[in-house]
């Protein structure tokens, strides 16, 4: 990952809660219009949970990866109030 470009370690800013029905309303129509879905068997996970813990996996996240993107993101962040 290229260090010389702070942006892509600035903060992601917070959710605007007032967003939130507009979400919901073009998550709907998407869903509704796309018919059903089928997938395949190794697809269907019991939980959400497991999903995204296989996901993340089959990306190749490691926890060192994230702690020293979060241990930059917090150092440029310092940089900038201090």
């Amino acid at each position: 990952m290229p260090r010389d470009n702070p942006s892509l370690y600035a903060p992601m800013p917070p959710a605007n809660p007032a967003d939130l029905p507009a979400l919901v309303a073009a998550c709907r129509a998407v869903l509704a219009s796309s018919g059903p879905i089928e997938v395949a068997d190794e697809y269907s996970y019991a939980s959400l949970p497991l999903c995204v813990i296989d996901s993340v996996f089959s990306i190749g996240v490691r926890h060192e990866s994230v702690r020293n993107h979060a241990a930059l993101a917090y150092q440029l962040t310092r940089r900038k109030t201090t």
